[in-house]
């Protein structure tokens, strides 16, 4: 899980350096979900496994950020004629 969660988060700050050609803002956005990810753990009271929640790691908790993912990467913009 914790992957898929990199890998969403790694899309998104890919995402965010190339609309705004900047590292900051990913190391900003980095920062803050390592903070939100730890504080559903440290409110929780029950000792129940993380696979579906409450922290964003979980299934229910990475289903919005895999929708952000999808929907800034289909917003990227297009450049055509760009050889490898």
């Amino acid at each position: 899980m914790m992957m898929a969660v990199c890998m969403t988060i790694g899309s998104i700050c890919a995402c965010v350096m190339v609309i705004s050609n900047n590292v900051t803002y990913c190391a900003i956005i980095h920062g803050v979900v390592n903070v939100i990810g730890e504080i559903p753990v440290f409110l929780s009271v029950t000792h129940k496994s993380g696979l579906l929640g409450p922290n964003p790691t979980g299934l229910i908790g990475m289903f919005g950020l895999i929708v952000c993912a999808v929907i800034m990467f289909l917003r990227l913009p297009k450049q055509e004629g760009q050889q490898i």
